[in-house]
């Protein structure tokens, strides 16, 4: 918990919070790279990864909390519209791209989990995450109907969320 209280101090001084909302973006980015080692190891790192962006989810900072959701549904835009234009062009998915996918879509689950009892993100900003998703999730619901499912199971959460307040 020593770090989410750092997380409190860090909110009122804007050049640390940029500092830290880095941070994040750059663990999400390594989500996002294709493995570079084997398997076993990969999957560990991103394990990892996880744990460290749940610590800053726990946090109650809103420019960070907003960060972290910007940074996951711009993600999880990209992975969809490289499954649709796989799609498109005939080309087979690299299962590098299913698997950075998958836990691209795993960390916004568990940030709605995280953040379905006490949620300072205004709603505004919810409700613009649910239609960029919605948005994503029609591009490749004919074609990637599991994917199509995870990405309901957030929408539906943070409709959860909201409907919650």
């Amino acid at each position: 918990m020593m770090l989410t209280d750092s997380l409190t101090w860090i909110a009122d001084r804007p050049e640390f919070m940029q500092e830290v909302c880095s941070l994040v973006e750059c663990i999400i980015t390594k989500f996002v790279q294709p493995a570079s080692s084997g398997q076993f190891q990969n999957c560990s790192q991103r394990k990892v990864l996880m744990k460290m962006l749940l610590i800053f989810m726990k946090g109650k900072t809103v420019a960070l909390l907003c960060c972290i959701l910007d940074s996951l549904v711009e993600s999880v835009e990209m992975f969809c519209q490289k499954l649709k234009a796989s799609q498109l062009h005939g080309v087979a998915v690299d299962p590098d791209l299913f698997e950075s996918g998958y836990y691209i879509i795993s960390c916004l689950e568990l940030a709605m989990k995280t953040w379905a009892e006490d949620n300072p993100v205004p709603a505004s900003i919810l409700l613009e995450a649910q239609e960029k998703l919605d948005q994503a999730l029609l591009q490749i619901a004919h074609y990637f109907p599991l994917v199509a499912q995870a990405l309901s199971r957030v929408t539906s959460l943070i409709e959860a969320i909201l409907q919650n307040r």
